[in-house]
């Protein structure tokens, strides 16, 4: 699913890619321009572009990642769209104010001066 909206200041599209089997975590894109009916997105973070012709509530185009891969999109209504999960916690930003806490351990199998048996 690729979700496609304007900022919030109303101004440049944004875009986000998200992948039902990868917990919610949505990813962004670097660029998306609509020039006319020509639609192009560029997603940095996985190396791939997406480049389409808008035609009412669908886009005809390309994925291209290595190898192009037709994907033709159409505008989800409330009847078909999916709800994004949320991410697990553990994948949640930590808080701007956490305080974390470290502890270090060092665990050596022999004596600094002898030779190890080794591990296999």
């Amino acid at each position: 699913m690729i979700e496609i909206s304007k900022e919030d200041d109303g101004g440049a599209l944004q875009a986000t890619l998200y992948s039902i089997d990868q917990l919610g975590m949505g990813l962004k894109t670097s660029a998306v321009t609509l020039q006319g009916s020509n639609l192009k997105m560029s997603f940095a973070g996985m190396g791939a572009t997406y480049e389409g012709k808008v035609s009412g509530d669908s886009i005809t185009g390309t994925m291209t990642r290595g190898m192009p891969l037709l994907l033709n999109l159409t505008r989800a209504s409330n009847q078909t769209a999916w709800t994004i999960p949320e991410p697990p916690a553990r994948l949640k930003p930590m808080p701007a104010d956490a305080n974390p806490a470290f502890e270090v351990a060092t665990i050596k199998p022999s004596g600094p001066e002898g030779q190890g048996k080794g591990s296999g």
